[in-house]
């Protein structure tokens, strides 16, 4: 079969069974949280399907294997941390930062909702009443106070960027649910 011939053969394919396709990974792979991108997923995965070598697509058409790749591909592509479908969407799904955190990759900071005076005066009533431990409260100094970057609090304690994260993140929540009780 010429290349000509298979594509037309898998636009029909593709016609006749992509609802069937998206359906599954909606309900099965892209279920929850993420069932939004699931859309995103489909096409991912059929690009990735299109990419693969002639004598591949043919040999998955001709033993009626197109929709197990694609399945399996959408599994993978949700799931694995190198994936570009995970970079782009899951992993920014799973960024437990407070909504008015944002990190911008010039290394600053820019506050949202809450302005800087009301998160430094949260932060600072907070510590008053011994709400944040002193290891939270220091990485809160480090950063915001002192000016540090993450890679310095990262040198500085010799743990990994993941925990300084996770505990950064536990710090500004603690923060923000101080800020809360003021606010009621």
């Amino acid at each position: 079969m010429t290349e000509q011939e298979l594509k037309i053969k898998l636009d029909e394919w593709f016609t006749k069974n992509w609802n069937h396709f998206c359906n599954e990974v909606r309900t099965n792979i892209a279920w929850g949280k993420m069932e939004e991108y699931s859309n995103d997923l489909c096409i991912e995965c059929y690009e990735s399907f299109l990419n693969k070598p002639h004598e591949a697509k043919l040999q998955m058409y001709q033993d009626s294997k197109i929709l197990n790749y694609l399945l399996y591909a959408a599994s993978f592509q949700i799931r694995s941390g190198t994936s570009p479908f995970y970079n782009k969407y899951r992993k920014s799904r799973s960024n437990t930062a407070p909504a008015y955190y944002i990190d911008y990759e010039s290394g600053g900071y820019e506050l949202d909702d809450v302005g800087l005076d009301d998160m430094y005066k949260c932060v600072f009533d907070a510590l008053e009443n011994k709400e944040i431990d002193w290891y939270h409260c220091k990485l809160l100094e480090l950063k915001y106070l002192k000016g540090w970057t993450k890679n310095e609090i990262v040198a500085y304690y010799d743990f990994s960027m993941a925990s300084l994260n996770k505990h950064m993140n536990e710090a500004l929540e603690a923060v923000r649910e101080h800020c809360k009780h003021l606010d009621e």
